[in-house]
């Protein structure tokens, strides 16, 4: 009756005159003292995070969509967090540089037309019938770094003929910082692939191409890259990074819902392109 009397008469009929900070006739002890904020912090569960890579900047200009209609549909599971809902081009202002012309005189080898090809990346260029003697605005290099997986070379090596269409001056190499002999006849044993994909054998220093492409592993000795794809633009720019094995490209191979992880992959890459090239 006290606390009623209490709230009827002389508190006006407020939230606070309910508060047992603000009224000294409720005395529980348990609901008077104030919660530590630290305690509260560690007692709540955390919210869920979706990893990306921060090598995948955002930016101001049209963001690059990776949809899929299975997605909508696809069960929440471990694969599901890791799906990127957007990849974005770096901004030309951000993006690191990168000269295609340092390849040039790099070792690189492929298979054509039943034999195997070595020599610089300039030469391999001349046998394939695509050199150009400098970089047009209409070119691109399409770069595959390969570090402990090979899943995307091939990928890329599937992918070339459809990706030529859209940008049909651009540049396909797959980069190593050892020989992959293996790789680089992969290409002329599938029939869909217009043309093979020449492995370069990455340089230290001083050119080191895995780190000016910003893409060395942290726990490689400096001899190992992160596997990834990388859009280099005709102005010698890292615009996209498609990370492999890592970051949103985690589940890309090996897992439930990788294959529609490699369907994202790929339009994200095909978007890419085709942006660039109305920079351009």
């Amino acid at each position: 009756m006290e606390v009623m009397d209490i709230c009827m008469h002389d508190v006006p009929f407020t939230a606070a005159a309910f508060s047992p900070f603000n009224n000294p006739n409720l005395n529980n002890s348990r609901s008077c003292q104030p919660v530590n904020p630290r305690k509260r912090a560690a007692e709540s569960p955390e919210p869920e995070s979706y990893s990306s890579s921060p090598l995948l900047e955002s930016s101001p200009t049209p963001s690059i969509l990776v949809q899929s209609r299975g997605l909508a549909a696809f069960k929440r599971s471990k694969t599901a967090p890791e799906c990127p809902e957007a990849l974005r081009l770096i901004p030309a202002e951000r993006a690191l540089p990168f000269d295609p012309s340092s390849l040039d005189d790099a070792e690189a080898e492929f298979v054509f037309n039943g034999r195997n090809v070595k020599g610089d990346w300039s030469y391999c260029r001349h046998v394939l019938g695509t050199p150009i003697p400098h970089w047009t605005s209409k070119s691109l290099l399409i770069l595959c770094v390969v570090g402990s997986t090979d899943v995307h070379y091939k990928l890329l090596c599937h992918a070339q003929p459809e990706l030529l269409r859209i940008a049909p001056f651009s540049h396909f190499a797959g980069i190593s910082h050892v020989p992959r002999s293996d790789l680089a006849g992969y290409s002329a044993k599938d029939s869909s692939a217009m043309l093979p994909i020449p492995m370069i054998r990455a340089r230290g220093p001083p050119e080191h191409h895995l780190l000016k492409l910003g893409l060395l592993h942290p726990l490689g000795g400096g001899q190992i890259g992160l596997d990834a794809v990388v859009v280099v633009d005709s102005r010698g720019r890292r615009r996209l990074v498609l990370p492999v094995g890592w970051g949103a490209g985690k589940y890309l191979d090996g897992y439930a819902g990788s294959k529609l992880i490699q369907e994202q992959f790929l339009t994200a890459l095909k978007h890419a392109m085709s942006a660039l090239l109305w920079e351009a």
